[in-house]
């Protein structure tokens, strides 16, 4: 057991207490209520994706789970589905060769080995190639839709759900850390909202297709802090974690629950 496991480092926000990981366990995960757990992460620090791990295998005891990452486009299916095959320097070579996401999976190893081997659990990225991001920026929304409908991606254009001033005041005070937007960062807008639309409709689709799964949503704070981004988009019962350093101040209504890590 990770040292972190016995501390505590679960937050409910609401009621400020703080909660080791099977006081945690045992209440939200021993009997699972949410049909989604949102697991909002910095990026690649060890705590965090043993705490991702913990939870999935601790929800896996009582139901399908499905994971579903943005750390993958929905172009890498065909990897993910050879993870158990591969060398882990092969897997990482291969990843990086066959899109631009650009995430460390180093840390992630052990949790897509697993989820690969075991029959309850499914495994799949769940955000558009970043291309298309990158088109939204460059060429505005009507020119990346066209193009995010000619690939499939998202089925028709109603699944572009535009993001909401309050939505986007978030999202200015993550990348600045000030509380007053200036609408500085609105040409990059659009295609955070692009990530989190098509996520929440990969999401409703497997809630639709697989009604006995539980979802296990592995994905960055600002895509689910306040609810916004892609909780917002999808109607289901659902539990927003969020990550945040020890000691870090977080504000309330952010989430559910708070995760505190030790950097790496």
């Amino acid at each position: 057991m990770s040292h972190w496991q016995n501390q505590s480092r679960f937050v409910q926000v609401k009621s400020k207490e703080k909660l080791n990981f099977d006081q945690f366990s045992n209440r939200v995960l021993r009997h699972p209520k949410k049909r989604i757990y949102f697991l909002g992460e910095r990026h690649g620090q060890s705590q965090i994706t043993q705490m991702q791990f913990a939870i999935a295998k601790r929800l896996c005891e009582k139901n399908k789970i499905a994971i579903m990452m943005e750390h993958f486009s929905t172009e890498q299916r065909n990897l993910l589905d050879r993870v158990s095959f591969m060398k882990e320097a092969a897997f990482i070579a291969e990843y990086d060769d066959l899109g631009d996401e650009g995430h460390d999976l180093t840390p992630y190893m052990p949790l897509l080995r697993w989820a690969k081997a075991e029959t309850e659990v499914s495994l799949s990225g769940c955000f558009p190639p970043r291309r298309f991001a990158k088109k939204m920026v460059k060429e505005g929304v009507e020119s990346a839709l066209e193009a995010v409908l000619e690939a499939g991606i998202l089925p028709t254009r109603d699944k572009f759900i535009a993001g909401s001033d309050a939505h986007y005041r978030r999202f200015e005070a993550l990348i600045t850390g000030e509380k007053k937007a200036t609408g500085v960062f609105k040409n990059i807008f659009p295609a955070q909202v692009l990530k989190d639309s098509v996520a929440a409709h990969l999401i409703d689709q497997r809630i639709r297709s697989s009604p006995d799964e539980n979802i296990v949503a592995i994905i960055g704070n600002g895509h689910c802090e306040f609810g916004h981004g892609i909780p917002e988009r999808v109607n289901s019962d659902r539990l927003i974690l969020v990550s945040r350093e020890v000691d870090e101040d977080f504000e309330d209504e952010i989430a559910d629950f708070i995760f505190l890590y030790e950097a790496d």
